[in-house]
């Protein structure tokens, strides 16, 4: 297993790709803290760098959280040692950094002429700049191991099966393992039904959750699951054209959270013994999820319902459809007919007590936008304010719903979007949608499940060191970006959006107080992650 200042832990954890909706690779730190506080409100307690060293920001953001880091660099060459090298040497003041990767999967695999001895190069120049970490890589793994199984102290298991680590544990009783990458589970939000199984995914895959996951999270020796496969949906790697993204998060292409997303917290957080040092910071809960929508364009005639209690009631319009047993690591299920209205499912302990519930409802027509400010925010762990430094973001989600206010998830109108007052400019766009084509860069997009994101950018800097310096080296003349020492006129951000012939306006405060800057934010006691409530 794993200990951590002298503590068995467990290490539950994903693994990331950069890129966000709208801004590509270009992620500002509040959006990184967004994402590490999501990782967080899963129960999960460690980040995989895959497969490339991070920005700085990252670690310094985890440093001040407590979440832990594989930190992993992908070519295994002779040629890329000296970037193994930098990665360590920028990387190892961070507390936060537990293990060095040398690679991942295809590149670990020496099938290159002129590569033999290459492990043994690259654990001597890691151990010259940093003694103090195990090193480990991602890979495939049978009993008769690769050679860079001769230069690793911990065995990385990429997808390996319960029986596949049995085995290598058997063969090295030892040496430690990990599951470096895992569990690669696919939904698309707010998906019901599907009508081209080539590309789309619905928001259920409790089965491959129930055995991938529960394979890791059963095995004693095993030092834990650090990389779940993946924490947030990104460019790259779709099912199939003319989907453009991957399905794989646990939130969409917009920070959006799906239905697995629930179970994970019911599973990694909810289940796990508040004084347990593997579990984040966050009060006791339990947790209670209908996985599909309550929704007359796309009715279901199957609810799932995750939670970790053993077992759930379903009530439609007050009336109970009886009760049924939500299976370890699984779910509860109830074939239903549709009708409009109200479903709650409760979540029941061992005596039959109602411990937590959630409710959906059907929707109607579409009779008004709603506007929520998502980071910044209290309840998702990313602070109250942006800050006035010329780079911070806003993200901003905007739901079509009826009159009662629920969300139609039927709903797919563009919504344009505005800055109407303040140092602001919109610099992307994103619905979560996989097979979207729309632009990023543009200031409309069109809503997937009734749901979109704008991103905003200040374009104020009245905070950064040298500001004389920046406003002389101005190669835009303040178009974008305006450099000042006056913070005294300092406005905030007041974003508008319209679609489906209704219009909202937000206020994005702003702040020059430096307690609002995302490491100051970090350096608070965490908050207790009620993250998922907020959606």
């Amino acid at each position: 297993g794993f200990a951590l200042n002298g503590q068995h832990t467990k290490l539950r954890g994903f693994c990331h790709h950069e890129d966000f909706a709208g801004v590509g690779v270009a992620v500002s730190p509040r959006i990184n803290l967004y994402r590490i506080q999501a990782l967080r409100a899963l129960g999960g307690n460690s980040f995989r760098t895959s497969h490339n060293p991070y920005g700085p920001i990252n670690y310094q953001i985890m440093d001040r959280l407590g979440v832990v880091i594989w930190d992993e660099t992908r070519d295994y060459t002779p040629w890329q040692i000296h970037d193994m090298v930098a990665m360590v040497k920028r990387d190892r003041s961070h507390p936060s950094v537990i293990i060095w990767s040398y690679c991942n999967e295809i590149e670990c695999h020496l099938d290159m002429p002129g590569e033999a001895g290459v492990q043994f190069d690259f654990r001597k120049a890691v151990l010259g700049a940093d003694s103090t970490r195990p090193i480990s890589a991602n890979f495939f793994s049978t009993v008769d191991d690769p050679a860079i199984e001769q230069a690793v102290d911990v065995h990385g298991q990429s997808h390996g099966s319960s029986a596949t680590i049995d085995q290598w544990h058997r063969a090295h009783p030892d040496e430690p393992q990990i599951s470096s990458e895992c569990c690669s589970c696919t939904t698309q939000r707010g998906q019901n039904s599907v009508t081209n199984a080539t590309y789309q995914r619905t928001n259920f895959d409790g089965d491959c959750l129930q055995r991938q996951v529960s394979d890791m999270d059963d095995i004693p020796y095993l030092a834990g699951t650090l990389g779940v496969w993946t924490l947030f949906d990104y460019y790259g790697e779709p099912t199939a054209w003319p989907s453009i993204s991957s399905s794989f998060g646990q939130f969409d292409l917009i920070g959006v959270p799906k239905a697995h997303a629930h179970w994970y917290r019911a599973w990694w957080l909810c289940n796990i013994a508040v004084d347990d040092p593997s579990r984040p910071y966050a009060d006791a809960c339990d947790q209670v999820h209908i996985v599909e929508a309550w929704d007359p364009t796309d009715p279901p005639a199957i609810l799932h319902v995750f939670t970790a209690a053993p077992h759930v009631e379903l009530v439609i319009n007050g009336q109970s459809q009886g009760t049924a047993a939500a299976t370890r690591y699984g779910y509860a299920q109830f074939n239903v007919t549709f009708v409009a209205g109200t479903v709650t499912a409760f979540a029941m302990n061992q005596e039959g007590t109602r411990v937590s519930n959630h409710t959906i409802q059907s929707a109607s027509a579409v009779a008004s936008l709603r506007l929520t400010v998502d980071a910044p925010s209290e309840v998702t762990g990313t602070g109250s304010q942006l800050y006035a430094d010329g780079h911070d973001m806003a993200l901003i989600r905007a739901e079509l719903v009826d009159d009662k206010g629920t969300v139609v998830n039927g709903a797919s109108d563009v919504i344009v979007y505005s800055i109407e007052s303040g140092p602001g400019r919109i610099v992307g766009v994103g619905n979560g949608d996989p097979a979207c084509h729309e632009p990023n860069k543009v200031n409309y997009r069109s809503a997937y499940h009734g749901l979109g994101r704008v991103v905003v950018q200040v374009t104020t800097d009245c905070v950064s060191p040298n500001r004389g310096l920046l406003a002389s080296m101005d190669v835009d003349g303040g178009n974008v970006t305006q450099v000042t020492s006056d913070c005294n006129a300092l406005e905030n951000i007041v974003v508008k959006a319209t679609g489906a012939g209704f219009s909202s306006t937000i206020t994005v405060s702003l702040t020059w107080d430096s307690s609002a800057s995302v490491l100051a934010v970090a350096s608070n006691k965490p908050s207790s992650l009620d993250f998922l409530s907020h959606f």
